[in-house]
């Protein structure tokens, strides 16, 4: 890559895609949003699907040790939206926003930190390596 060069999180995305398709592990985009549809009399009606925060990418891998499926929930970030919720993630989580971005992430973080609740895994990754050390430290790989 040229030197200064960031991926976009779509060139990012592309490449966490083709390293799980390599990988073998089962994969899915998610998304959220509102659809609008035409009723009847010209209403309309709106629907909210997904969650708020939902992570662009799921998976379910079974563990190198052999034990049952997990699921992953993976969020996908360029290299400077990654180190600016690795420097603020607690800050975020608190609920201090210092921007409408905040807001945005803190929802992000609040599913990622619901799906480790509930002993499933999710994490944030900005890069190939990035998602293979986050994989390694599972035990996933």
């Amino acid at each position: 890559m040229n030197k200064g060069y960031e991926p976009t999180e779509a060139e990012v995305k592309v490449s966490v895609i083709n390293c799980l398709d390599t990988m073998k592990i089962m994969w899915w985009p998610q998304q959220s949003g509102v659809a609008t549809y035409k009723g009847k009399n010209n209403s309309e009606r709106r629907v909210r699907y997904g969650f708020k925060g939902i992570s662009d990418i799921a998976c379910v891998i079974r563990p190198s040790d052999g034990n049952r499926g997990v699921y992953v929930a993976i969020e996908i970030k360029n290299p400077t939206e990654y180190n600016y919720i690795l420097n603020n993630y607690d800050r975020i989580k608190s609920g201090k926003f210092k921007s409408k971005r905040d807001q945005h992430i803190f929802d992000q973080i609040a599913f990622i930190e619901n799906v480790k609740d509930r002993k499933a895994i999710g994490f944030f990754v900005d890069s190939i390596d990035t998602l293979i050390r986050e994989l390694e430290n599972y035990k996933l790989i």
